[in-house]
């Protein structure tokens, strides 16, 4: 194979490795899940350890049974008739529930007289909705208002938020302590700065310290800025101290939560001078210092929920007009637009007031609206966490790994150990002049061997080992495979070159669904084509890497072009999802001085030294951690040599100069980036 040749071949490394292991997780209505709650809405929610759901707000009747602002719903979505609290004929609306360790339930809400006891904004059922007598000196607020939240501390004591003036006719106002009998509990006294609207949100964390947030400026001559923390014994946390947007003065602190790491989210109203008041939502590390990788703007931030992996998701109104919606972020605080048709470009015709997951991963929202995107719900809808397959790629065994394989166009062999046993395969598929295009077409997690030849496209399906035959393409495209719709199988994809103008054509799955679309901007044949979903949203981009600069488009589903400067002229793109997190991270390899440049998107920039000029990019997934692994092909020698992110150095022998190294599959076109073939002496890197 002639040096040109070699160094054509280099296209199919521009591809994001991702191992079938890995899955994106969209959220899609459940169809089955359809309480009827009807006499208005649901402002608090709450997830039982046998996974039911209660339920409190305005409504009247749940799936035509007469349940008064408190109710129990079974995981399937039918009432549960075992708990009943309409022995409680709260004249208002319920505000928050909390479900203590004994399985009692501690609810809050503009209720007032309550089985003719004078029992207001506060109050303790049994498990079964019955009433707890054993709190007995029940708390009497004096304003009555509709912002109540209570949590019991893990001594007993009750911790209580709110607009009240008083409790019991005496003693503090808007945060106030109560022992486990509901008397005021007098050593819990602290001098608080209280602006107009009081105590906004309360939230515990797991070693039982409390998050308060409100409209407050000083609290017992400290400065805090509508946000403290209080030790498990009630003192202030004089260690936890917040600091202001710069150049803003905070107005109040309207919802806080804390995360499963410590890490706290907060949704803040900020004032900027002369007359300018916006609306944030920001994270902080534990001790109350920033982190400003997170600053959207909402105009409400209702609930928050943390899925595993280190997201975020929070049910907020956001947008111009703004609208009601659900948004996820990534650890680094990027939107994951993974998140489905519920994110940011659409959402719910009403507020929304709550949100919990469920141990499957499902997730609950609540509030008072009865659509979500033309899906008729009332006030209460369940999410399925869906898992999409990433389609795997060079993973010819299934086990999530990339595995070390050739095509030898002089016999037309395809060589291939695999990573899951160390056995080696041995199969006859092509031609010499054929283009490999090894990819999972069939679905089924393991990829294919296939080659292009100039029409049409030669599969045998590892599923059952037939043989299909696709007429797909002309004389001088470029094939290339790629999730483009979002199903989890990946689809076939020709870059063509009509006298000097490109087009890109895209043969959807299995059937006969052709699509042409135009050139990204001033696109040319001389570009070297790229694909990868770069922005996490399931559908992959196309586009061009020329001289550093990377245009892409997702012209499938009317996305305009996106640039991004990274790298310069010479390079090799080498694309990959290096930090795990299933985007397409933007990534070259510099022959010239065989350096590795990473812009990671979760973890920002990295470099590595590793190769020579000469060698082939065959970045992949070798250890199936679900992380692009740095590896190069060096002809000369036919090696392996790969830094695998969890297992470090490995180096393997496998193929001869000539032979075609498939993560980085041939691609015969000229304008690639070339270099002469290494005649340094064999090193290890």
């Amino acid at each position: 194979m002639s040096v040109k040749t070699v160094f054509a071949i280099i296209f199919s490394i521009l591809f994001a490795i991702c191992p079938v292991s890995l899955r994106a997780q969209a959220l899609t209505i459940d169809p089955d899940f359809t309480p009827a709650v009807t006499g208005g809405g649901i402002r608090a929610l709450a997830i039982q350890p046998d996974q039911k759901i209660l339920v409190g707000g305005l409504f009247t009747n749940i799936n035509g049974t007469v349940r008064l602002r408190i109710a129990r719903i079974n995981p399937d979505g039918n009432l549960d008739t075992t708990f009943n609290a309409n022995a409680i004929p709260t004249n208002n609306g319920v505000f928050s529930i909390q479900v203590m360790p004994d399985g009692k339930l501690l609810v809050t809400g503009s209720f007032g007289m309550v089985d003719a006891l004078n029992i207001k904004r506060i109050l303790r059922l049994n498990s079964d909705g019955s009433m707890d007598t054993g709190l007995t000196t029940i708390p009497y607020f004096t304003v009555s208002d509709d912002n109540y939240i209570a949590r019991q501390l893990p001594d007993g004591k009750i911790l209580m938020c709110g607009t009240f003036g008083s409790s019991n006719g005496s003693g503090p106002g808007r945060l106030a302590r109560f022992n486990n009998d509901g008397s005021l509990d007098t050593t819990f006294t602290h001098t608080i700065n209280w602006g107009p609207s009081g105590c906004h949100d309360l939230d515990l964390a797991d070693d039982g310290k409390a998050l308060v947030a409100g409209d407050f400026t000083t609290i017992d001559g400290s400065a805090h800025s509508n946000l403290a923390r209080f030790n498990t014994d009630g003192s202030l946390d004089s260690g936890f101290v917040t600091t202001p947007i710069p150049g803003s003065t905070i107005t109040r602190v309207l919802s806080a939560f804390i995360a499963p790491d410590d890490r706290i989210y907060y949704h803040t109203s900020a004032f900027f001078a002369p007359s300018t008041t916006r609306s944030y939502l920001r994270r902080m590390n534990p001790d109350g210092s920033n982190i400003i990788d997170k600053q959207i703007e909402p105009a409400d931030v209702y609930a928050a929920a943390f899925p595993s992996g280190g997201k975020s998701l929070f049910a907020a109104k956001f947008g111009t007009p703004s609208a009601f919606k659900l948004a996820r972020f990534f650890p680094n605080g990027s939107p994951d637009p993974s998140l489905g048709s519920i994110s940011f470009n659409s959402g719910f015709t009403d507020p929304f007031f709550d949100m919990a997951i469920q141990s499957d991963g499902n997730i609950i929202v609540t509030g008072f609206y009865g659509d979500v995107n033309g899906t008729p719900r009332l006030h209460i809808t369940r999410f399925i966490s869906e898992d999409i397959p990433v389609p795997p790629q060079f993973d010819f065994d299934g086990d999530g790994k990339t595995d070390i394989s050739v095509f030898r166009p002089s016999d037309q062999y395809w060589y291939t150990t695999l990573s899951s046993n160390g056995s080696f395969s041995f199969n006859r598929w092509g031609l010499g002049t054929d283009k490999p295009v090894a990819a999972d077409y069939d679905g089924d997690g393991m990829t294919d061997i296939a080659v292009y030849r100039d029409t049409a496209w030669y599969v045998i399906r590892s599923t059952d080992s037939t043989y299909e035959f696709r007429t797909f393409g002309q004389a001088g495209d470029v094939p290339l495979t790629a999730d483009i719709n979002h199903d989890g199988t990946l689809d076939m994809i020709l870059r063509r070159n009509t006298g000097g103008t490109v087009t890109w054509r895209v043969a959807f799955d299995t059937g006969n669904n052709q699509t042409s679309y135009p050139a990204v901007g001033d696109e040319g044949p001389s570009d070297i084509p790229v694909i990868g979903d770069f922005d996490g949203d399931l559908k992959s981009e196309y586009g061009f890497f020329r001289n550093g600069d990377w245009y892409l488009e997702n012209a499938f589903f009317g996305i305009p072009v996106s640039f991004f400067h990274w790298g310069m002229a010479g390079d090799i793109p080498v694309a990959g999802d290096y930090d795990g997190d299933l985007r397409t991270d933007y990534a070259v390899f510099r022959p010239s001085e065989g350096n590795w440049y990473v812009m990671k998107s979760q973890e920002g920039f990295y470099a590595f030294h590793w190769g020579l000029a000469g060698d082939i990019p065959v970045p992949g997934d070798y250890d199936g951690d679900g992380q692009t692994d740095i590896a190069v092909f060096r002809p000369s020698e036919g090696n392996w040599y790969v830094m695998k992110s969890q297992d470090g150095f490995y180096a393997y022998h496998w193929g001869a100069t000539g032979d075609v190294p498939i993560p980085s599959q041939t691609i015969y076109q000229s304008g690639f980036p070339k270099a002469p073939l290494s005649t340094a002496p064999s090193r290890k890197r």
